[in-house]
């Protein structure tokens, strides 16, 4: 099984972290804090993938470093533009198509499923949401710590797997 140094590790970082700030259009939408905040945590998520390939090939690390880095990116776009267009979008079920997509790009990213009543909220309160505040809705989803690893607690829900953010503060 091949070892890679932190020195190639590094270099995978580089290389798809520079493609990630390359593309201006994965968040034209969004001013200069909410791109930096998601860039930075794209960056993070790049980081932990590059870490994964020190034992593979290069073949395999760099499959695996383009499906991180395809993930991200839909994930920066779909929040980017989502932001933007969500509080304007009229429909509750266009709306809802609009965050599952969302939802469910994060479930891929992170293997966590994204409960269905953050996304029925995000949907119900859009139009009382500026795109700052609808932002941070989005935001907290990618930054909200994993469950914990509690046993099962008997309930038969299948909630334990579920990311529900903390609650964001009602903007003004």
């Amino acid at each position: 099984m091949p070892r890679h140094s932190s020195r190639e590790m590094r270099r995978r970082i580089r290389q798809w972290g520079e493609r990630l700030y390359e593309n201006e259009g994965l968040r034209d939408s969004l001013d200069d804090e909410q791109a930096k905040r998601l860039l930075d945590w794209g960056m993070k998520q790049l980081t932990a993938a590059a870490r994964q390939t020190l034992t593979l090939d290069d073949i395999q690390a760099n499959e695996k470093m383009e499906e991180t880095w395809l993930i991200v990116s839909r994930i920066i776009r779909q929040a980017n533009t989502l932001s933007a267009m969500l509080p304007t979008v009229v429909d509750d079920g266009e709306a809802g198509i609009l965050v599952d997509a969302f939802a469910g790009s994060v479930s891929e990213l992170t293997g966590q499923v994204v409960s269905y009543e953050w996304i029925d909220e995000l949907v119900e309160a859009r139009g009382e949401m500026d795109a700052a505040a609808t932002f941070d809705r989005l935001f907290s989803i990618l930054t909200s710590p994993a469950p914990s690893d509690t046993p099962d607690d008997g309930d038969d829900d299948d909630d334990d797997n579920n990311v529900e953010p903390n609650a964001q503060p009602e903007s003004a």
